[in-house]
């Protein structure tokens, strides 16, 4: 009686963990897939975030190329060496960090 007791608890044990295994590691829903899958949307959702913040940004300097001529002559000056006319532009070089 005792050995069949002990058997029937070995049993249920040995089921009971491949059970908890499987709906751990198994299986379409499995808990590690889910903790996988809301990892991903997580990282998802600040790539969203960041690319909502770059929007504004383009957005506001849209605006300002569209709108201020003064923001216009300073992106002209800066990103494309531009000046008024009879201004000399100096364009400096930086060295190189491997050559010294």
């Amino acid at each position: 009686m005792k050995s069949k007791k002990k058997l029937l608890r070995r049993l249920f044990l040995g089921v009971s963990l491949v059970i908890v295994f499987y709906l751990s590691f198994g299986g379409d829903y499995s808990l590690y897939k889910l903790w996988k899958l809301e990892r991903k949307k997580e990282n998802l959702q600040a790539r969203i975030k960041e690319n909502q913040q770059k929007q504004k940004q383009l957005s506001r300097e849209i605006k300002l190329l569209r709108n201020d001529s003064t923001y216009i002559e300073k992106v002209a000056r800066e990103r494309f060496n531009m000046g008024r006319k009879g201004e000399k532009i100096y364009l400096l070089k930086e060295k190189d960090k491997d050559s010294k």
